[in-house]
């Protein structure tokens, strides 16, 4: 999976690697893919004082989620905002690249330049360059470009069809650690279960799984023709007050099977609640995803 992150990566093509591949893999293949190498799980099972690393990182023995807490949607609000107008922006400008990925308790670039990154961790900025790590707990997305050292822009990538609207350089980003912490859960759970639906056998066109800062959610595309899809999982939005998973196909098809729920955007959603009532989180979003593939053809 994509943490912990891999160190830069020079190829002008994406400025990142993709480590769900095995094939880049070299000796012994330790991974959160079920049956292409010894699993996470399978590595805690022989060694336990890994349970807890693999467990935090989501790379297997898979922790629960739970109920969301107070001051949840304005956390996402605020970092949705750092991620368009501060995270984002710091990789575009060395790399030209804009997508992030999930990291340790949030979201960030993947490692760029000279070993540097930038990720949200519990509500901290952090800013990785080398062996020196400096954190700051940052109250508006001015003192956020400072920290990173870019000019804040509210237009700073022509490419966006729908940019995030500004809160301001100056407005107070309300951000509390115990939310900005289920969020870092959100896109590890989300990222654990992409991962390994973006490896099902014979899929064609499989996408990287990246988190786009316009909207906020971590997604991949999967399909040819008129059975490509976008899979993903979305902190929630203005339509969605809590997370939820998505299929989104790309044409109009049939869509009168019921499975197809969500007239947001013509796809399948399914919620939090549900996550949280099911035995098997994993199980019942994986099932989710290729319930979805199959209708799909």
């Amino acid at each position: 999976m994509l943490e912990p992150s891999p160190p830069a990566n020079t190829d002008p093509a994406w400025y990142a690697d993709d480590p769900t591949d095995p094939s880049d893999a070299t000796g012994h293949l330790v991974t959160p893919i079920p049956g292409e190498g010894t699993s996470w799980t399978q590595m805690a099972t022989e060694h336990p004082e890994l349970t807890d690393f693999a467990a935090s990182h989501w790379l297997g023995c898979y922790r629960r989620l739970q109920p969301l807490p107070e001051g949840y949607d304005s956390t996402r609000r605020a970092l949705h905002q750092l991620a368009f107008f501060a995270v984002a922006p710091k990789r575009h400008a060395a790399t030209g690249k804009i997508g992030l990925r999930y990291t340790h308790g949030g979201f960030g670039t993947p490692f760029f330049a000279e070993g540097e990154q930038v990720r949200v961790e519990g509500g901290m900025l952090i800013r990785q360059a080398g062996e020196s790590v400096s954190q700051a707990r940052v109250i508006t997305l001015s003192e956020a470009c400072v920290f990173v050292e870019i000019p804040y822009r509210e237009t700073w990538f022509e490419g966006f069809r729908d940019p995030l609207e500004p809160v301001g350089a100056d407005t107070e980003l309300l951000i509390t650690q115990e939310a900005a912490d289920a969020h870092g859960d959100w896109f590890g759970f989300g990222a654990s279960v992409l991962e390994q639906v973006r490896r099902t056998e014979g899929a064609p066109e499989v996408g990287r799984l990246q988190l786009w800062p316009e909207h906020f959610d971590l997604g991949f595309e999967m399909g040819s023709g008129s059975h490509r899809a976008t899979y993903g999982a979305s902190p929630g939005d203005d339509r969605h007050p809590e997370p939820y998973l998505y299929v989104s196909p790309w044409e109009a098809g049939d869509k009168s099977n019921p499975f197809w729920n969500d007239r947001a955007f013509n796809g399948a959603s399914l919620s939090y609640r549900i996550l949280l009532e099911s035995d098997d989180q994993h199980i019942a979003a994986r099932d989710f995803y290729e319930h979805a593939y199959r209708l799909l053809g």
